[in-house]
């Protein structure tokens, strides 16, 4: 087993680094001869009936080229991921602020926005849901035919009350984690191109331009084979754009105008419309044995997924299926609820469920410990589960890293944190004038905390999980990848020229070529399902094994120039379990978090994380830099920031003014122990880090958090106040001054 720290991975980042590269524009920046500018009506209701919709003064307003509503809709397909709930254009009554209900297409901007302020929509306003659990209650008035509960998950192993009565010590919380905003650099956006041949092309930044074909050419109730998607590059997306935004309204007016059409949403309408983080209430009931020894586990989840689906169903699977956590449990219950309400649109985000329980379950971990007396490391690495345990719920898995050897980095950084406070404390007190260095001191209260997580990857049953490609030699030599994953910043065609230079390398007859990426291009490239799941890295991996050696034997003849492709379809391993949806791959990662806050204010100072990944081999060190160092601001967001509440079914913030997110100022020192060995499974390939490194970090934080407070939070972010009140009654305990 090898362990790279930072400066390994930024040297061999640079030594790979490839020649400069063409500038690329985002999508959203996209345009087009005899261009339209689209604009959409949204409702100011999170819940109410459409009476009617007037168009008509609006259609007769000059530059007006089209204007759409709900009844000009081609087909009665719907939006969605598994669920498909979610119309075009409101039909009938809208269920969230931000909801679309008539659409303009113009010659300028300004002439859209004037015919939208011509339309006249009459609302008869309905009772608003803006809590879960009323949502759920017997006399809720029903958001959707098949009631409010739109998922549901249980699992129970073993016999939980008698493992809790054997329990020496039980610990109980409730947590509540908040709903959270994308912030991408790129807003939401789409151009919509018809051409003479009758086919409509569409730019717009997704996750899955694959899917968002088939979902086009169901709401035009077209042949797939008339609409061609560009879905990279992208300015972000964290998950907010796996799903349908822009494209539909831009598609449906292009093909009403038969011309270019561009639509692109402000930060208000992505705030009010786009998708968010879902919120979650996380109960759990928690015992071990006066030895630490982890018993018994009872978990509650209830989310809240507002109007419509999204990946609400498999968020909550994901969550259900991390709750356990990286341990062994004698008896275990895990029960989910995911709740339709007013709430704008709950979809995925970084971290997809997982994050959530992942935060509360490392919160009760360490409680739990410093209520039986034990180091919480040392208690983490009493109840591990082993390279060839079953998974989560059972299912049969890929063996996992080595949890123990990421324990064992954790307990070196923890150390080292030790040594260099000693240090610190030493160089204040030698310090001349000393008032300043003891007001310090005095003022800000430190703390750490660590966490571990395995993090699934890839889809459950069902998929998709097949995941084609192409790999061809062009006529001047270069080699040409070409696969439908998506490029969103994250360094996935970094990844696939570092994996292919090193595969072509080792081929004498394609050794030093020149290389092309190609990704996200419907017309050019295969399905390799959606850039989501942690998955990229391990498919493209899979993808290159596949094509190299097939390429290399078509290219053998010595002199020859001549064009050659060839195509491979691959798929990540399944698994199954009876209690639900289950994955067959984990990755591990461990975090040390060191905290400062302050006792006068509340404000919080993540002055340093370290990150311990265990996901197989680094294919490029690039990548799994930028990856890791921006979950630490994601997951510190997450922790002592971020939040987007809702009251009566409208949120509090209209732009960035009004939610914050962590900007450079607060970014903290990152290290790395990055554990770069193969995992022993069927393909020993590479799993994802964007994921596994946030779901790691954010517990950290939370657990310094509680560490300097002195007690559990129950709500993140961890609010200012309640930070000064934990420190005021530690203080009351520890016989000092508040």
């Amino acid at each position: 087993m090898s362990v790279h720290d930072t400066r390994a991975l930024r040297e061999a980042a640079a030594l790979r680094a490839p020649a400069a590269l063409p500038p690329r524009r985002f999508l959203g920046d996209a345009g087009a001869p005899g261009l339209l500018h689209a604009a959409v009506l949204r409702s100011p209701h999170p819940h109410a009936r459409l009476v009617s919709v007037s168009l008509d003064a609006a259609r007769s307003m000059p530059g007006v080229c089209a204007v759409i509503s709900g009844s000009d809709l081609p087909t009665a397909h719907r939006l969605g991921i598994q669920v498909r709930d979610r119309p075009a254009l409101a039909v009938g009554r809208v269920r969230h602020v931000g909801e679309p209900v008539a659409a303009v297409a113009a010659e300028t901007l300004q002439a859209a926005r004037d015919a939208l302020a011509a339309i006249e929509v009459r609302w008869a306003p309905l009772p608003t849901l803006d809590d879960p659990e009323r949502a759920l209650a017997a006399d809720a008035p029903a958001l959707h035919e098949g009631g409010n509960l739109l998922h549901a998950t249980r699992f129970e192993r073993g016999d939980l009350e008698a493992a809790f009565a054997r329990a020496a010590h039980v610990v109980e919380s409730v947590v509540s984690t908040p709903r959270q905003v994308h912030a991408y650099l790129e807003l939401e956006s789409a151009l919509a191109v018809p051409r003479e041949d009758g086919t409509l092309h569409v730019l717009a930044p997704c996750q899955g331009p694959h899917a968002i074909r088939q979902d086009l050419a169901a709401l035009l109730g077209w042949p797939v084979d008339r609409i061609e998607v560009t879905g990279s590059p992208l300015g972000g997306s964290y998950g907010g754009k796996d799903d349908m935004h822009a494209q539909a309204i831009a598609a449906l007016l292009a093909v009403r105008c038969g011309r270019p059409v561009r639509l692109a949403w402000s930060r208000a309408e992505s705030m009010a419309a786009g998708m968010k983080r879902h919120p979650f209430v996380v109960r759990m009931r928690t015992g071990c044995d006066a030895e630490g020894r982890l018993l018994a586990h009872d978990v509650s989840l209830l989310l809240d997924t507002g109007a419509y689906a999204s990946h609400g169903p498999e968020v909550l699977d994901t969550a259900h299926e991390h709750a356990p956590g990286a341990y062994r449990w004698e008896a275990l219950r895990v029960e989910g609820r995911l709740a339709y309400t007013n709430n704008g649109i709950a979809g995925a985000f970084r971290g997809f469920g997982a994050l959530q329980t992942s935060t509360a379950l490392e919160l009760q971990i360490d409680a739990l410990a410093r209520r039986a007396g034990i180091d919480p490391i040392a208690f983490r690495a009493r109840n591990l589960l082993g390279r060839g345990d079953p998974g989560p719920l059972g299912q049969p898995i890929a063996p996992l890293p080595d949890l123990h050897a990421v324990m064992a980095q954790l307990e070196a950084v923890r150390a080292e944190s030790v040594t260099a406070v000693r240090a610190e404390s030493v160089t204040a007190v030698r310090a001349e004038p000393v008032t300043a260095a003891a007001t310090e001191t005095a003022r800000w209260v430190r703390g750490r905390g660590c966490a571990l997580v395995i993090k699934s990857e890839g889809f459950a049953v069902g998929g998709p999980n097949a995941a084609g490609g192409r790999l061809g030699r062009l006529a001047d030599g270069t080699v040409e990848l070409r696969v439908g994953l998506s490029e969103m910043g994250q360094g996935l065609s970094g990844a696939a020229r570092d994996l292919l230079r090193a595969a072509l390398d080792a081929q004498p007859a394609l050794a030093g070529a020149p290389l092309r990426i190609s990704v996200g291009l419907t017309e050019r490239t295969p399905s390799a399902g959606p850039t989501s799941a942690s998955r990229g890295t391990h498919i493209l991996a899979k993808l290159v094994a596949a094509l190299v050696p097939k390429l290399a034997a078509a290219c053998t003849t010595p002199g020859e120039h001549g064009e050659r492709w060839v195509e491979a379809e691959v798929a990540m391993p399944e698994s199954f379990s009876e209690h639900g949806p289950a994955h067959a791959i984990f990755g591990a990662c461990g975090a040390f978090a060191e905290v400062s806050v302050d006792r006068w204010t509340g404000r919080v100072r993540v002055d340093r994380v370290t990150v311990v990944p265990s996901v197989g081999p680094v294919v490029s060190p690039a990548g799994f830099l930028s990856q890791i160092e921006g979950s630490v601001p994601m997951a510190a967001g997450f922790v002592v920031l971020e939040d987007l509440p809702a009251e009566a079914g409208r949120f509090r913030a209209t732009n960035l003014d009004g939610y914050l997110v962590p900007t450079l100022a607060d970014a903290p020192r990152v290290a790395l122990r990055v554990i770069d060995a193969p995992i022993a499974d069927d393909d020993a390939l590479p799993r994802g880090i964007g994921e596994s490194a946030l779901n790691a970090i954010a517990p950290a934080i939370a657990n310094a958090l509680a560490d300097a407070a002195g007690a559990m939070p129950d709500r993140l972010p961890v609010s200012p106040a309640w930070l000064r009140d934990a420190l005021d009654a530690r203080a009351v305990r520890d016989g000092g001054d508040a």
